[in-house]
C-alpha cells in the first residue's frame, strides 16, 4: 500500500450558486488556479450517463480525429493554448489533469 500525506480537497458546493453566483464562480475560479483539484457537490441538471458516453465516444475516435483539437503546443494549427485535448506523451512520465 502506498503511503503519502493527504490532501485536504476543497468543496465547491454549486448550490450556493444560485444565492451568490458571483462569489461562488470567483471561488471556483480561485479554487481551479490554486489547488486545481476540487469535489463538486450540488450539482444539478447533469446527465452523468450521457457524460460518459459522450468521453468513451470521443476516446474511441482515431489520434487523426482527436489531433484535429489539440492543444497548441501539440498541434501548432490549432490557436487553442488551454483548451483541447492533449495525449500522453511516449516515454515522458505523464501528470496531466484532464480528461
Amino acid at each position: 500500500m502506498a503511503s503519502g500525506a493527504l490532501i485536504d480537497l476543497p468543496i465547491i458546493d454549486f448550490a450556493k450558486a444560485k444565492t451568490d453566483r458571483e462569489e461562488q464562480a470567483k471561488k471556483t475560479v480561485d479554487v481551479l488556479e490554486s489547488v486545481v483539484f476540487a469535489f463538486i457537490d450540488n450539482l444539478q441538471g447533469i446527465y452523468f450517463k450521457g457524460l460518459w458516453d459522450c468521453c468513451k465516444w470521443f476516446f474511441a475516435k482515431s489520434t487523426d480525429f482527436k489531433r484535429k483539437i489539440m492543444q497548441n503546443p501539440f498541434n501548432p494549427e490549432n490557436s487553442n493554448i488551454y483548451r483541447g485535448y492533449f495525449s500522453v506523451v511516449p516515454g515522458e512520465h505523464s501528470r496531466k489533469k484532464g480528461f
